[in-house]
């Protein structure tokens, strides 16, 4: 097929300094007619391809068209391609591909082989535990709508269990801690807002065209709740030893601030919700609100309504 006779030339003008049409032929097994037609080609399409008269000449491409492969440090060139790898299996982004193969073809092949083996060493995925083919589909709609700057509606359920149908634009896709965010204009709220992805249903792409907004600050969002010690009131909880391994795997070092071979205090500032009335009931008898006083009796009600139903 001519494409990927094209493509393999490309790859082999930007590998090397210097090649014969002859190289050429006799490595894409065509004649040096068809090389020389490819070459002209190529050089059509925009990739500026310069022939070298004498003994030792040939063709290449332009030398300030090409990046140097000095240009990155072998160390860097292996960082760039673990991201980007990494990034490619979870954004479904042709864009984030193509970049991904331009740089596989500046690497050399001794090299991009030792590359490709430590990054078995190192794997990156975004995607969640329990991330369903539902879900990923979502991801991918809406990644399309925010580069086409299409409205999309869908049907929405808050921390209260509340179902609402949003009208939104848009604008960036978050992940955060274990799950993916949308966060865009709302036009029922007149305001911009998060939303969860695993939360959305029957999401409907709109036709409407929106003119992007001057974005909120973001890092409002991503600000550590543990910071936020002026918005959200100081929450204590002791834990069972006997999770001291979950408990490392949720909460960061500043926030577990005694252990005991019996007990793990914590203290945090998270705001209260069923988020965070659903994490304490996780643990089950293994945890045990210290303060505040009336989120202890919250937490009592809500296991009092579990016993009910299981009386």
């Amino acid at each position: 097929m001519r494409v990927d006779r094209l493509l393999a030339i490309i790859m082999i003008l930007i590998n090397k300094d210097c090649v014969k049409a002859k190289e050429l032929a006799d490595y894409l097994e065509v004649s040096t007619r068809t090389v020389y037609r490819d070459l002209d080609a190529i050089n059509q399409a925009g990739i500026p391809i310069v022939s070298h008269q004498g003994k030792d000449g040939g063709f290449s491409i332009i030398e300030s068209y090409k990046i140097k492969q000095n240009f990155f440090t072998y160390d860097e060139m292996e960082s760039i391609v673990t991201s980007l790898t990494g990034i490619s299996k979870t954004m479904y982004d042709n864009r984030v591909f193509n970049v991904l193969q331009k740089i596989n073809s500046i690497i050399p092949q001794e090299d991009l082989r030792s590359i490709n083996e430590r990054n078995k060493q190192v794997l990156i995925d975004l995607n969640p535990w329990g991330f369903s083919k539902n879900q990923k589909h979502k991801l991918k709609q809406i990644q399309k709508c925010i580069q086409e700057n299409k409205c999309i509606t869908f049907k929405y359920t808050n921390n209260k269990g509340v179902y609402s149908l949003r009208f939104i634009e848009p604008v960036t896709i978050i992940f955060r801690g274990i799950g993916w965010y949308v966060y865009g204009f709302c036009r029922d709220k007149q305001d911009f807002r998060t939303f969860k992805i695993s939360r959305i249903r029957e999401l409907e792409i709109q036709n409407e065209k929106f003119t992007t907004r001057d974005k909120q600050d973001l890092k409002k969002y991503t600000v550590n709740y543990n910071t936020q010690k002026t918005e959200n009131e100081k929450i204590v909880l002791k834990f069972s030893s006997y999770v001291r391994a979950f408990v490392e795997d949720q909460f960061n070092e500043d926030q577990i601030k005694d252990y005991s071979n019996e007990s793990i205090m914590v203290e945090i500032y998270y705001p209260e919700d069923n988020w965070l009335y659903g994490l304490i009931l996780s643990f089950g008898e293994h945890l045990e609100v210290i303060s505040p006083i009336h989120l202890r009796d919250i937490i009592k009600g809500k296991a009092k309504k579990i016993l009910d139903i299981y009386s």
